[in-house]
């Protein structure tokens, strides 16, 4: 753990992310899960399963690559995914845990760990 925390005070954001968040008015759930390979200069790469629950039954995984700047305030998640989706999700560190948003509205909360 202290290894952790001294990794993430120096500003490396590599490991697996882990986090979900719903969307009260539509019941839409979506579960994240983030393998940030590269943390340096300032810059993360990485890949992402994102799935998708709607309310049917039927969960939709998919496929995204993740990029986006980072500092050691926190990350901001760059997503271009296999279904064309294209966004970003700010997130600010929350001591040992990412905290951000799935909605503009700043209503759906989405707190990441770190697995």
């Amino acid at each position: 753990m202290l290894f952790l925390m001294f990794m993430m005070a120096c500003g490396s954001w590599a490991g697996n992310w882990e986090g979900a968040c719903e969307n009260a008015a539509t019941g839409e759930a979506r579960e994240f899960v983030i393998d940030v390979d590269s943390s340096k200069g300032g810059e993360i790469e990485g890949t992402a399963f994102m799935t998708i629950k709607n309310g049917s039954g039927q969960d939709e995984i998919v496929n995204c690559e993740v990029t986006g700047p980072a500092n050691r305030s926190g990350v901001d998640f760059e997503f271009a995914c296999d279904n064309g989706e294209n966004f970003v999700i700010s997130t600010e560190k929350e001591g040992s845990k990412l905290l951000g948003y799935c909605d503009n509205a700043q209503e759906s909360e989405l707190l990441l760990t770190l697995d």
